[in-house]
């Protein structure tokens, strides 16, 4: 199997809204598209996924294509990926810098441990897991 990944980069904003939104994902979708992700680059998920009426391009592509949607953007917190879910914005969610300050996010929201934020600081001593537990030990991060 080879895989392409098309990627489409938007505005902030959408001219035309969802007619903008219908033509893209439609178009996406018929060129085989296996799946929609949706990216704010660290400014939110709301950021460049609501139209200037505030209507979801997220949860319309989802609607209009039938495609899986994953959502981008600030949801390191428990309570902004759960309401992606319960409003229909998507079926996934992925995280950037939320998984690199948290690599076991998900037994954090389990255990309803402490989010840590992102600190860039991190990679000051290099990327690698060894790298990683010296920066926390030299910050006295407690996990």
């Amino acid at each position: 199997m080879i895989t392409f990944y098309t990627y489409l980069r938007q505005t902030p904003t959408w001219p035309n809204g969802i007619n903008d939104g219908k033509i893209i994902f439609t178009s996406l979708k018929n060129a085989g598209a296996d799946y929609i992700h949706f990216a704010s680059e660290g400014k939110g998920f709301n950021h460049g996924c609501l139209t200037k009426d505030g209507e979801s391009l997220p949860k319309f592509a989802r609607e209009i294509t039938g495609l899986p949607v994953i959502a981008n953007g600030g949801l390191d917190h428990s309570g902004e990926a759960n309401r992606i879910f319960e409003d229909g914005h998507a079926d996934l969610i992925a995280l950037g810098t939320g998984a690199l300050a948290n690599p076991d996010w998900p037994n954090r929201l389990k255990n309803k441990d402490k989010i840590l934020p992102f600190n860039p600081d991190m990679f000051t001593s290099g990327v690698t897991i060894e790298d990683q537990f010296k920066w926390e030990d030299a910050a006295d991060i407690q996990y």
